[in-house]
């Protein structure tokens, strides 16, 4: 048994542990904090309740497909792509969801950082799928005033 008190990093799932995942995307809120490296600035993110439905187990992502509560989405692009989406529902009153991977596009400049960006899956069907098949099986990401009709119709 692995000591549940044991650190070997971040707890937290980021963007990196991300990476090339397709995830299905609650967006809740937007929060903003100060930049480590220039603590003048600041950036925002969305906490979000994500389903990651493919990739490989690890220390912080153990269930796949799994739902992961709470997670906070950083990155100009992925903020901008859902910011429009928080609060936002279907005609029948459910929320909507998206459902998209997450990859990264190389900077704008000399000596930046690649950007992140949500992109749509290299296969929206079989993502689409995958994701029903775990609303089907779980649909505790619905259950925040969200209801049982397809967030994808």
């Amino acid at each position: 048994m692995s000591d549940p008190f044991s650190s070997s990093g971040s707890a937290f799932i980021n963007m990196d542990d991300l990476n090339g995942r397709t995830l299905l995307i609650r967006p809740d809120e937007i929060g903003s904090r100060k930049s480590k490296n220039d603590p003048d600035k600041s950036y925002d993110y969305v906490v979000c309740d994500v389903v990651i439905l493919d990739g490989d187990t690890d220390d912080k992502i153990e269930d796949v497909p799994g739902l992961y509560e709470g997670v906070q989405l950083t990155g100009a692009g992925v903020v901008g792509h859902l910011r429009n989406k928080i609060g936002k529902r279907n005609q029948d009153g459910s929320r909507k969801l998206a459902l998209q991977k997450v990859t990264q596009v190389p900077p704008a400049k000399r000596g930046q950082n690649p950007a992140w960006v949500l992109d749509l899956p290299d296969d929206l069907d079989a993502a689409a799928t995958l994701a029903r098949k775990y609303l089907e099986s779980d649909n505790s990401i619905l259950a925040k005033g969200v209801t049982e009709a397809d967030p994808f119709a």
